[in-house]
């Protein structure tokens, strides 16, 4: 799926919320021949019905521009003929760039919701105004506003050209009392809340009613520590986190004590954790010390960013390096005790690297149930390992393959240890364990540097591809080479 362009432009001139109109009415003045985009009415002063590319926000009490998609080249025609010396009201100001960033969002539904939160939003029109005030109880008001909610979420989508093949999941979590608030001289009902959804939206844009006026702005949930108790920001090291397993939390455990740090947790999956999940944070924090743990990288950073980054990583072309749970102990200068220890081993290199540090079998086993507690595998997943093994598990004497009636294959893997080589798939994936790692990471080398397929754990680790990156029949057929090679 192609991703959405975005451009915050940021200004350091103070606006008030009342402003905002102002603000926009100022920069089309002020921009020669405004392209259409600018003020959404066509030549003929009809009203252009579709959702804003351009928009006019308050960020952080300053001026912003916002745009999307076909918007951000039309902002061009403001910076080649626009005069910055605009009148905001009776006040002349003369406008001054703070930044300008561009990202690239992939919208789409996830397999799980993602919080923010959402200020100024108008979901309210004269008819469902009243169909609201008739609702009796809080719970029905909630209802009917998330079925808003997600219907403003499908029109923002359309208005990017984009149309979702499964359903818009909203969830309100939390919903503070409306205020009335003026839209174009009516009086409407204004709400702040926050929402959880399934789908992945860019931060800063608007949903519901008067969006390019600053009105229903949306910026991720994220958690966060008080960053004003000790150093200042750009003095602390800011950990951002990637796919849960048992390492990220322990990573996440040490990192929160320290004072000198902040860790930034979306709660990701392996298949999920990309880099562009932390791109508002990564420009907010730009002038900290940045550290992406386990993130694919799929954005491209502004210099100052890149000054500042560091990748904390042992998979694919990283293999070689230590787990990431020693690279942060290491940057942090602590060291790790006896559990920390076996969790890195497990992650480097699985049950053999735990019993090299002479581990129990009890100790073995609870470093694995809390590392598939912290993959997500429930007693569901559990059982289903147990059906899988029992009625689909294949043995030769060099390689066992299973088809598992579950995305978590760790069960399996744990279960079925000691074996010299395990495959474990799905219609979606595929995951390899064992001897001969490395010729397969040979093989698909093609795949690797497309970021479709990754790898781990050593010479007797593991490789498979990320969820969703092969059709059925590739998946098949990846299947079939690796079993013809060793079953030969």
């Amino acid at each position: 799926m192609d991703k959405t362009k975005t451009l915050i432009i940021r200004f350091n001139n103070e606006i008030q919320h009342d402003e905002i109109p102002l603000f926009r009415g100022a920069i089309i003045q002020a921009t020669e021949h405004a392209n259409l985009l600018f003020h959404n009415h066509n030549d003929d002063s009809s009203f252009r019905y579709s959702y804003p590319l351009i928009q006019y926000k308050r960020i952080n009490k300053k001026a912003a521009i916002v745009c999307l998609g076909e918007g951000t080249e039309a902002i061009g025609q403001f910076f080649s003929s626009c005069n910055f010396d605009v009148s905001l009201g009776e006040r002349q100001v003369r406008l001054e760039v703070d930044s300008v960033s561009a990202h690239q969002h992939l919208v789409q539904i996830w397999d799980g919701e993602f919080a923010y939160h959402i200020r100024h939003w108008l979901p309210l029109n004269q008819e469902n105004y009243a169909r609201f005030c008739q609702e009796e109880s809080l719970a029905s008001r909630c209802a009917m506003l998330e079925r808003l909610l997600t219907a403003n979420i499908l029109s923002f989508a359309k208005g990017i050209g984009l149309y979702f093949d499964g359903q818009v999941i909203t969830r309100i979590t939390q919903l503070v009392e409306p205020r009335l608030q003026y839209y174009k001289g009516v009086k409407l009902m204004s709400f702040d809340a926050e929402f959880k959804t399934n789908v992945s939206l860019p931060d800063y844009i608007g949903l519901g009613k008067g969006v390019s006026l600053g009105m229903g702005t949306v910026v991720r949930k994220y958690e966060r520590k008080d960053i004003e108790d000790s150093a200042p920001v750009q003095q602390k090291k800011v950990f951002l986190l990637g796919g849960h397993d048992l390492e990220m939390m322990t990573i996440k455990s040490i990192v929160e004590r320290r004072k000198d740090c902040l860790v930034l947790d979306k709660e990701l999956r392996w298949d999920n954790a990309m880099l562009s999940a932390y791109q508002e944070e990564i420009e907010r924090y730009q002038e900290a010390e940045l550290y992406a743990v386990e993130l694919m990288e799929d954005l491209e950073l502004t210099e100052d960013a890149i000054k500042q980054f560091h990748k904390i990583d042992h998979h694919n072309d990283m293999s070689g390096l230590p787990s990431s749970l020693e690279q942060v102990a290491s940057i942090l200068d602590i060291e790790l005790n006896r559990f920390q220890k076996l969790v890195a081993a497990n992650d480097s290199g699985y049950i053999p690297a735990m019993k090299v540090l002479q581990a129990t079998d009890d100790e073995v086993m609870e470093i694995r149930r809390q590392d598939r507690a912290a993959q997500g595998v429930t007693e569901e997943d559990e059982q289903l390992a147990e059906e899988s093994i029992a009625s689909q598990l294949q043995k030769s004497n060099q390689l066992w393959i299973v088809k598992s009636f579950s995305s978590k294959f760790s069960p399996i893997c744990d279960r079925l240890y000691p074996y010299k080589r395990l495959l474990v798939y799905t219609e979606s994936e595929w995951m390899f364990y064992g001897e001969g790692k490395s010729e397969l990471v040979q093989r698909f080398a093609e795949e690797i540097e497309k970021r479709e397929v990754f790898h781990g754990g050593g010479e007797k680790g593991y490789i498979g591809c990320v969820k969703g990156a092969f059709n059925e029949n590739e998946i098949e057929q990846f299947v079939n080479q690796i079993r013809e090679r060793y079953d030969a």
